[in-house]
C-alpha cells in the first residue's frame, strides 16, 4: 500500500500533510495507524521515507476527519 522511494512525479511532502493534519487533529500516531498500517509504515510515511498511494493516503486522511 505504499511505494517505497519518490518516484519524480510524486509529490514529496503528502507525509508531511498527514503529520500535520493529525497534529491538527489532536490524535495520537497509534489512533491513526491502528488498523491501517503498521507503525514504523506510519512513520516512515510522515517522515517522508516512503509514499502512500492514494488509498492509504485518503484512509489516513479520513481517520483524522
Amino acid at each position: 500500500m505504499y511505494k517505497n522511494t519518490h518516484p519524480q512525479n510524486e509529490p514529496p511532502y503528502l507525509g508531511e500533510m498527514i503529520k500535520n493534519a493529525r497534529k491538527k487533529s489532536g490524535y495520537s500516531q497509534d489512533v491513526i495507524r491502528k488498523g491501517i498500517c503498521g507503525k514504523s509504515e506510519r512513520s516512515n510515511i510522515e517522515n517522508g521515507i516512503i509514499v502512500p498511494d492514494k488509498i492509504l493516503f485518503e484512509t489516513l486522511l479520513e481517520r483524522m476527519g
